[in-house]
């Protein structure tokens, strides 16, 4: 088992924040990352906001740093099965395996990694839903 190391020194960078609701405790944390950030010269990429209670924090996070201007990165784990190439392999797959849907044409091009813009993508998708395109047409 490996031993604690236990620091001893100051840590002057680390604050600890108690609030009566989390909407104040996010509002003074994003008002205080302003601050690191506009007079103390500071980058985003600097600063980490750790919480205890994930699902709890994240909205009120997300619209304080918002309000404030702030960019805000969730380091949240993602289901694999939403990354983007297992889309894409799971839209071939299903291609080839079930046949030729609209559906699954549009999810295998919409994850960006199908050599097709999201603009192209957009526009392809308004067009086939104006004209109602089904998968018999494709044919």
């Amino acid at each position: 088992m490996p031993q604690k190391d236990i620091y001893d020194g100051f840590a002057d960078h680390l604050t600890i924040c108690e609030s009566q609701t989390i909407f104040d405790e996010c509002e003074y944390l994003a008002a205080t990352i302003r601050k690191l950030l506009r007079e103390e010269g500071l980058r985003a990429r600097d600063i980490a906001v750790v919480v205890r209670r994930e699902d709890e924090y994240r909205k009120e996070l997300e619209n304080a740093f918002r309000r404030y201007g702030l960019p805000f990165f969730d380091d949240a784990r993602q289901p694999v099965e939403h990354q983007p190439l297992v889309v894409l392999v799971r839209a071939v797959l299903t291609l080839l395996s079930r046949g030729f849907t609209t559906e699954e044409l549009l999810r295998y091009l919409k994850t960006g990694l199908a050599g097709v813009s999201a603009q192209e993508v957009a526009e392809l998708e308004n067009y086939l839903f104006i004209w109602d395109v089904k998968c018999a047409a494709w044919r």
